[in-house]
């Protein structure tokens, strides 16, 4: 009988183990509201897929991203999948660059591909905060879709 109630409590301690919820942790009570944001990057008027979109905040606290798809449209990414931006002002970078690569002559199994070249899908002053030019600010009510035409 003593083998049978110590099972019991067992079984029952290990069914409702972990059955409190999960718990909030200090960040993420204190990190800020995000606001679904959307957007369609373009290069002369033609969709832009696989660009690499960075929000850059003005007061340093965020750096939500995106990527475009094959219509060159994108959703922003802060904590979760999709979730948006923080409201605020921001610097916009986009980045699109294929890097060819070859073997390390010496150790291929061990040591980093050697890269060869380096060809800018979307030209390289997107990438760059400081020479992008483009900027977004999110607001509460309203629609948060960007356009984004680079020439």
């Amino acid at each position: 009988m003593k083998n049978l109630t110590f099972f019991g409590l067992f079984l029952f301690s290990l069914v409702f183990t972990g059955c409190g919820g999960a718990s909030e942790d200090q960040w993420t009570k204190e990190r800020s509201k995000t606001i679904p944001v959307t957007g369609i990057v373009t290069l002369n008027g033609t969709p832009v897929e696989g660009a690499t979109v960075n929000f850059i905040s003005m007061d340093g606290k965020s750096s939500p991203f995106g990527v475009t798809d094959s219509a060159g449209k994108f959703r922003l990414t802060t904590f979760n999948p999709n979730d948006g931006a923080p409201l605020g002002n921001y610097t916009v970078t986009i980045t699109k660059k294929t890097v060819e690569t070859k073997p390390h002559p010496k150790e291929p199994e061990t040591q980093p591909a050697i890269i060869v070249k380096t060809t800018w899908d979307v030209p390289e002053n997107f990438s760059i905060p400081a020479k992008s030019g483009l900027s977004a600010q999110v607001i509460e009510s309203g629609k948060n879709d960007f356009s984004f035409d680079l020439k």
